[in-house]
């Protein structure tokens, strides 16, 4: 990597992360590459901080951390991805089993695990760490993303889809250029210059139904696969054929 010093170790919002279990010491005593990663504003490798439960409540888990500037007082502050150490989906919801099993964030107000507390934020599986990443809804996060609305022009209705494992498509010089929530990319929020099919395969997504000549290889709710043949599909499985068609169609 790079070090482009997006970040000077002076401007490191040091008080901060002593709240989260990392002193300043902790911090000068870290890898150069995982120092250089602080400088860049990438997320670092997932280390034991303290993570805000809400209702004054902590606990101790593994999480990531990457540095962000405010663009209204050019503040220097961190945003925290914590890892929940468990892949079992069972006690979620239905639809967010899908999403979740497909490898999307997903915005959830109400807690879906113990190490979130009380606070909303983003959900995401990560399959090499074998584990569930919780990002929490942060000051931080909505100046990134007014961020976005001011630099790019676009509505902040446009940016709520973000909330809702959506992909928000922009067009700059008719070129598209699409954002999405993505907790393990290095800063939380993916941009790519492409249509939201280049950005889910640059994200690595693994698509629910991957239609072939003969047949479908459906996800199944424990991340595996499963072979479909075609005349065996069922409703939501046509649906879902129309609409690949159809956005095949429009690229």
């Amino acid at each position: 990597m790079k070090d482009k010093n997006l970040f000077s170790e002076d401007e490191f919002p040091y008080e901060a992360l002593a709240r989260i279990g990392l002193s300043k010491e902790m911090i000068q005593d870290l890898p150069e590459a995982e120092l250089m990663r602080l400088r860049n504003g990438v997320a670092t490798s997932p280390m034991l901080l303290v993570i805000d439960k809400g209702n004054g409540v902590s606990d101790v888990a593994l999480a990531s951390i990457f540095l962000k500037r405010n663009p209204v007082d050019n503040k220097v502050h961190h945003v925290v991805i914590a890892q929940m150490p468990s892949i079992d989906l069972s006690d979620y919801p239905a639809e967010i089993q899908d999403a979740l099993n497909q490898g999307y964030s997903v915005f959830s107000k109400l807690p879906l695990s113990p190490i979130a507390g009380t606070s909303p934020g983003f959900y995401q599986v990560n399959r090499s760490l074998n584990c569930v990443m919780f990002m929490p809804s942060s000051e931080e996060l909505n100046n990134s993303l007014m961020e976005i609305i001011n630099k790019e022009r676009v509505s902040i209705q446009e940016v709520r889809k973000l909330f809702h494992n959506g992909l928000m498509t922009i067009y700059k010089d008719g070129n598209p250029l699409t954002f999405g929530i993505d907790l393990n990319s290095e800063t939380g929020l993916r941009i790519i210059e492409g249509d939201k099919l280049d950005w889910r395969k640059e994200a690595g997504l693994t698509e629910k139904y991957n239609f072939g000549l003969n047949g479908c290889w459906k996800l199944c709710k424990n991340g595996g696969l499963e072979y479909i043949p075609e005349d065996a599909y069922d409703d939501e499985m046509i649906e879902a054929l129309r609409e690949a068609n159809d956005q095949a169609l429009s690229r």
